[in-house]
């Protein structure tokens, strides 16, 4: 079983994905904002991140960088997500 932080500012979305990946018997950590989930991370270390390209407070990219430079070490692996064509 994997702890893993979902970040996306779509509260439908994240649910969805909290239920597929808690089915599959792993811990979900959930934020809605760049803010949230940093801290998020810095509390509880997730084993992996997905990660939405565009959030209210931060683009994805950007968060990825603060999340490698910041972040556990070593960093998770992360899943970057976006409903942009």
């Amino acid at each position: 079983m994997a702890c893993i932080l979902i970040m996306d500012d779509d509260p439908a979305f994240r649910d969805g994905l909290r239920e597929t990946l808690e089915d599959l018997g792993h811990a979900v950590l959930q934020a809605g904002s760049a803010r949230e989930g940093l801290a998020l991370m810095r509390r509880t270390p997730p084993d992996a991140v997905f990660l939405d390209y565009r959030m209210p407070d931060a683009d994805g990219l950007s968060i990825l960088r603060t999340l490698r430079e910041q972040g556990p070490s070593p960093a998770p692996p992360v899943v970057m997500l976006t409903a942009l064509p």
